[in-house]
């Protein structure tokens, strides 16, 4: 198991909101909106959903660029 997979499991499902999946559209986003420089550790215990609304809002935008 990866370390992405292994964050979407503490997040998910254990309810850890301070750890920051990233995966391919989670790099596009951190490379789209911070120049490739977001630290995770910054956001705090809240991460998680910070994680979750940056993935939404990037990937709605994507679609309707389609």
């Amino acid at each position: 198991m990866g370390e992405k997979v292994a964050n979407c499991v503490l997040l998910f499902g254990l309810g850890f909101t301070d750890v920051f999946p990233v995966d391919v559209w989670m790099k596009r986003a951190i490379d789209t909106y911070f120049d490739g420089r977001l630290d995770p550790t910054t956001l705090g215990r809240y991460a998680g959903i910070a994680q979750q609304y940056l993935f939404y809002y990037y990937r709605d935008r994507s679609r309707k660029q389609m």
